[in-house]
């Protein structure tokens, strides 16, 4: 027998599956960190929900959905269970604008999604999962490593737009979206640069979220005219350090499985991957 079961509550939500969650933390770090995030600050949060799916009273599966503008993050479907979610979804009248998470549960929901609601949809991005314990760190080539602070604002506002027309060219709020970056990873000082010998910022990148033993690397990128030197490994590197320096055992990230440029730099400086996710964009209905 199949149940969900759902709570607005991400406390009671991690009190049922982080113990399952944790044994795959890096595949599970969304999760983790959407859930650990709602918990410090729910008013940026609008209408989240968590899934725990049960077959015969065991945990088989989890999903959540954070913000009415994000897609509904899927984990460990399988036929029985991803009907029972969509029921669930559809009895909350959530109106869903996608679906994101691991490849086969991601791909089972969609279709099921698609068969009751004849919609149309679009892949939004297919990402390799990766996780590393240890860094390999490159040469430095006489360059300096800092924490990104307001003196640097508009280098970092450049780098936050670039990066986000690099991976969602079509986004029509991308200066927003730039701004709102910047000015959270600077207030939080989880952001980091990494200077040339000259003193100029060429790269950058950014602690994006944490479970309890693991840190989310994000936003890495290099400006364009000074691509191809080392600096985009060099950047990612010494943030991963500095998260297993603080405490972390692994760091994780995701990469785009189209670009074999990073997914070559991630590996060079020690990240493995151990998945793949699929984030697909649903449009409306017919």
């Amino acid at each position: 027998m199949i149940s969900v079961e759902v709570t607005t509550d991400p406390q009671d939500f991690l009190a049922r599956n982080e113990y399952l969650l944790l044994k795959e933390e890096s595949l599970n770090n969304l999760k983790l960190g959407l859930a650990d995030a709602a918990i410090k600050d729910p008013s940026s949060f609008t209408q989240p929900y968590f899934f725990t799916i049960y077959k015969n009273k065991e945990i088989v599966g989890q999903a959540v959905r954070s913000h009415s503008d994000r897609p509904l993050l899927v984990k460990g479907l399988y036929d029985e269970s991803a009907l029972a979610l969509m029921r669930e979804v559809e009895r909350l009248r959530l109106n869903l604008v996608g679906v994101v998470g691991e490849s086969q549960s991601a791909d089972l929901f969609k279709e099921n999604w698609m068969t009751k609601y004849q919609c149309e949809l679009s892949l939004g991005m297919h990402q390799g999962i990766y996780e590393l314990e240890k860094v390999t760190l490159p040469k430095m080539n006489n360059g300096s490593f800092v924490i990104a602070n307001e003196a640097s604002y508009t280098i970092i506002n450049n780098f936050m737009l670039g990066f986000i027309k690099d991976c969602f060219p079509n986004d029509n709020q991308a200066k927003e979206k730039a701004k709102a970056l910047t000015e959270r990873h600077i207030e939080n000082k989880t952001l980091f640069l990494w200077k040339n010998k000259d003193g100029e910022a060429v790269s950058m990148a950014a602690k994006n979220r944490e479970s309890r033993n693991a840190a989310t690397i994000s936003l890495v990128y290099t400006a364009e005219s000074e691509r191809g030197k080392g600096y985009g490994s060099i950047i990612t590197a010494l943030v991963s350090q500095r998260m297993l320096d603080e405490g972390k055992k692994m760091c994780n990230l995701y990469t785009d499985m189209a670009n074999s440029v990073s997914n070559s730099i991630y590996q060079k400086v020690g990240y493995k991957k151990i998945g793949e996710s699929k984030h697909y964009l649903f449009k409306e209905r017919k």
